[in-house]
């Protein structure tokens, strides 16, 4: 019974570790988007929750997540329309391999984070005063690194099992 209340516990904070990059991923493309300058930097948030999203409610709804968080950012007016295709990107990546159950889950990690940063690079479109070389680079580290601290946190709730 003590492990049922454990469980049910993790599952709290997991709800609250997306809850709060969900929040931090919206104020990223909302209220700081023009004082940060360093690109690439909404790839963090943005892998890290969707990755998290899928771990804890499962592969096959990180999808329908993957439509509603870039609609709701489009709704905002800080988002295109065609960012949701970067989402979905790497939430069928995510529903594909099937999730944390893979072999190399930090490959995985990595990969998934990957592909978002990738998608947000190349489909947030003109706006950036850098070199494209550049561009790419930040969106794929800080994807990367979203995809890293997201195994992190599920290889700590692992552990903790």
């Amino acid at each position: 019974m003590a492990a049922e209340a454990d469980k049910a516990k993790g599952v709290d904070v997991r709800v609250v570790l997306i809850a709060a990059f969900l929040i931090l991923t919206v104020l990223l493309e909302t209220v700081f988007q023009s004082p940060l300058r360093l690109t690439g930097h909404r790839a963090f948030p943005g892998a890290l929750t969707l990755l998290l999203f899928a771990d804890t409610f499962g592969p096959a709804l990180a999808v329908p997540f993957a439509i509603v968080i870039p609609l709701v950012l489009v709704l905002f007016g800080t988002s295109k329309p065609l960012m949701v295709v970067g989402w979905l990107a790497a939430a069928v990546f995510i529903l594909a391999v099937g999730g944390w159950r893979v072999r190399k889950p930090l490959l995985y990690c990595l990969a998934a984070g990957l592909i978002f940063g990738l998608g947000r690079c190349f489909l947030s479109g003109g706006g950036h005063h850098m070199f494209e070389a550049m561009r790419l680079a930040g969106h794929a580290f800080f994807g990367v690194l979203g995809g890293l601290a997201a195994w992190g946190i599920m290889k700590s709730r692992r552990t903790d099992e």
